[in-house]
């Protein structure tokens, strides 16, 4: 299951991430595109406590216009496979303007800003 905010979403915590549905449960790692997506306009958000694992792009990305966020002790591990060139465990299109701190993954963008390990 991909977890992305809507658009303009504001202030919004997501933390130690499983969603569960009538049907299944599911997480945000392995599906085709990346685990957790912050968008334009998702603003003051905290994410944490969050595993994101062998997701086909990124585990989590934060995309151009998303700031002010806050990202702290998730894990993301084996992420990129579709396009290693532009995919990595974690990517923020805004630094510095979102704060990562205490994540443990090991690749990402930009280099040597986001990881803590």
């Amino acid at each position: 299951m991909v977890k992305r905010l809507e658009p303009e979403a504001r202030n919004v915590e997501i933390r130690a991430a499983a969603i569960r549905d009538r049907r299944r449960s599911a997480s945000a790692s392995a599906n085709g595109f990346s685990g957790i997506t912050l968008g334009t306009g998702n603003t003051g958000n905290v994410i944490r406590d969050n595993e994101a694992d062998n997701n086909q792009r990124a585990g989590i990305i934060v995309r151009a216009g998303a700031t002010g966020n806050t990202l702290t002790r998730n894990s993301m591990h084996h992420n990129g496979a579709f396009d290693p060139l532009n995919f990595f465990d974690a990517r923020d299109d805004n630094t510095p303007l979102n704060t990562w701190t205490r994540n443990d993954c090991t690749t990402d963008f930009p280099a040597g800003a986001l990881c803590s390990n």
